[in-house]
């Protein structure tokens, strides 16, 4: 958890970097997040989007970090 604290707390700018060159460093933070929500179906979602899809999961990421100021993870769209 101290891990997804630490991502949270970066500046924006930081998050959009980290965002453009380094995505797998927030598909780590997604599973944390759905993991710690015991949101099983959002952490497989995590994975497979960014094995088989990962232009569309890091421009989804992209985006998300730019209007939340967060990583995109599937629990957030899951309730």
């Amino acid at each position: 958890m101290a891990y997804c604290k630490w991502i949270e707390s970066l500046p924006r700018w930081a998050n959009i970097l980290i965002s453009i060159f380094l995505p797998i460093l927030f598909v780590i933070y997604a599973v944390i997040v759905d993991l710690n929500k015991n949101n099983t179906v959002a952490v497989v979602l995590d994975i497979i989007s960014f094995a088989l899809c990962g232009v569309i999961y890091w421009i989804l990421d992209l985006i998300w970090v730019i209007g939340q100021n967060k990583p995109f993870a599937f629990s957030y769209l899951i309730a």
